[in-house]
């Protein structure tokens, strides 16, 4: 007896100190009677949040998870935060790398930019009824993250808010959802569908760009901003093809009635193996084919009048005839070039509005055939302009070529300086 009378004071002892050892893995601020943590000091695996801390004899509640209070604590593997917290800040647990879980209770409103941005480990995630937005980048880079629960009270999907997830195979849009940001949902590789809902208004680039597996977008049938053919995302009257899916393989001809394919959509669909552009598209935006690495032909209609930077770029099967294109004069071919050194931009005037991976002959075309060889399109006695130029890769965003030196080329040969070249009648 004697012994276990000694034990019980010690172990009231250690019961007591818990609650300092706690209060010193954390700095904190106060304002207005309320507790903000700034950084965690401790030594990582599970950690609780503490739900007050004792200033001066005065338990005052902590609400906020300050900007980078956790920010790269690796060790991290579980955080509890509790309830009465309002506020994570930015970039809170960003790059906690082996964080696997973490419990985010009701009371907080407010999700900050990047806030569990990088946290490879995480595996799942709920947002909380009380927040309306996800901001930008916020989980951006849970590779591990397999789940995600967005409450019915979010509004906002922000910029890359899940951006890089490749994990996730996943991922519900509740009908209160009104606004997706660009890039929200890109380079999640696992994900195999997508259902926008009737309340979205708003889809920004990319917002599904990326997505290897992604079969299908698909739109509630109620959505008055945008439609879905096929499982390719337009616009509400479908005259913008916004975005082709990623894990969408074979042939595909763009409806007719589409006047403009945005910048990206088509980029990295790595399964596309030939696609028919019809004569009502006038636009196609920057990257717009961009890395379609299985891409086998493109044949463009004669309406086309403004191809974005780096629309067709990274293509496969450099010495092949991949493009078709029949264009109103003076512009009588495309011309494609991967990986182009820097000279020989074949352009009839002006780089306005094409890319430096974009060249335009006035007449007539040749291809390289393998070995050296090249077959020629064109009559010899008919001559090809050429605007030569050393720096194009660049020019373009500083306004345009510089000093262009014109020549004139009579012979096939001398257009294929670069046995890369892709060029189309």
């Amino acid at each position: 007896m004697k012994t276990n009378r000694n034990l019980i004071p010690i172990w009231l002892l250690c019961c007591t100190m818990l609650p300092t050892v706690a209060q010193a893995q954390f700095d904190y601020t106060t304002d207005n009677g309320a507790i903000t943590i700034t950084d965690y000091t401790g030594p990582g695996g599970v950690v609780a949040i503490p739900s007050s801390i004792n200033v001066a004899g005065t338990n005052l509640p902590v609400t906020t998870i300050g900007d980078h209070a956790f920010d790269g604590h690796y060790s991290l593997t579980s955080i509890t935060i509790p309830a009465g917290v309002t506020t994570i800040g930015s970039c809170a647990f960003s790059e906690c790398g082996r964080l696997t879980s973490v419990i985010i209770p009701d009371s907080v409103n407010s999700i900050g930019d990047d806030a569990f941005l990088d946290c490879a480990s995480l595996a799942s995630a709920t947002i909380p009824n009380g927040v309306q937005s996800i901001a930008d980048y916020s989980f951006s880079g849970c590779s591990s993250l397999t789940n995600v629960v967005i409450s019915d009270n979010v509004t906002n999907i922000g910029f890359g808010a899940f951006d890089g997830c490749t994990s996730l195979a996943s991922a519900t849009i509740p009908g209160s959802v009104t606004s997706i940001g660009g890039n929200a949902f890109d380079y999640c590789l696992s994900l195999t569908s997508i259902a926008v809902p009737a309340s979205v208004t708003s889809i920004g680039y990319g917002a599904f760009g990326s997505c290897g597996h992604l079969a299908a977008i698909t739109v509630n049938s109620s959505n008055l901003a945008y439609s879905s053919v096929d499982g390719v995302l337009f616009n509400l009257n479908r005259t913008a093809l916004i975005q082709y899916p990623g894990g969408k393989a074979g042939t595909y001809t763009v409806p007719t009635g589409v006047t403009s394919i945005l910048l990206g959509a088509f980029s990295y669909v790595a399964g596309l193996t030939n696609a028919t552009i019809p004569d009502t598209v006038t636009s196609i935006g920057d990257d717009a084919f961009g890395y379609c690495t299985g891409l086998g032909s493109l044949t463009i209609g004669n309406k086309v009048a403004n191809i974005g930077d780096y629309a067709v770029r990274e293509l496969p099967q450099p010495e092949s005839s991949l493009f078709q294109r029949h264009c109103p004069q003076p512009r009588a071919s495309f011309v494609c070039i991967r990986h182009q050194r820097q000279r020989d931009r074949l352009l009839p005037g002006r780089n306005d509005g094409l890319g430096c991976d974009v060249l335009w002959s006035s007449r007539r075309a040749v291809e390289p055939t393998g070995a050296g060889q090249r077959r020629q399109l064109w009559d010899a006695d008919e001559p090809v302009w050429l605007y030569n130029h050393w720096h194009c890769r660049h020019s373009h965003h500083r306004g345009g070529l510089h000093e262009p030196g014109r020549r004139q080329l009579d012979s096939a040969p001398d257009l294929l300086r670069d046995q890369r070249l892709h060029l189309f009648l």
